[in-house]
């Protein structure tokens, strides 16, 4: 399962979702292989945001593609990703490389 966040809309799987609410609950419910984030995204919360929500719960997925247009933005992005144990492949994909508490993938 994906799970796409972006400036116009959220979608999980070519459903899109009303909510982040919507979102914490997939991602709290569910294995989600991938997720596609960008800095500013619907709602109140930003994209780091989220993605310190879901660290405080071992809930990102293994593989997290940046959308934020904005290169200081994805920076900020970028740089928690990597404070979490992932590895850029490219200046917008990473994967986790190392689970803290477990075996490297």
């Amino acid at each position: 399962m994906d799970i796409i966040i972006n400036k116009q809309a959220i979608r999980i799987n070519d459903q899109v979702c009303s909510s982040l609410r919507d979102v914490k609950r997939v991602l709290q419910e569910r294995p989600v292989a991938r997720l596609l984030i960008a800095y500013e995204i619907p709602g109140r919360e930003t994209g780091l945001q989220l993605l310190h929500w879901a660290a405080e719960r071992n809930r990102i997925p293994a593989q997290v593609n940046i959308l934020e247009p904005n290169l200081r933005a994805s920076k900020v992005l970028s740089d928690f990703l990597i404070s979490q144990g992932y590895k850029s492949f490219s200046a917008r994909q990473y994967v986790r490389v190392k689970a803290f508490g477990h075996k490297a993938i």
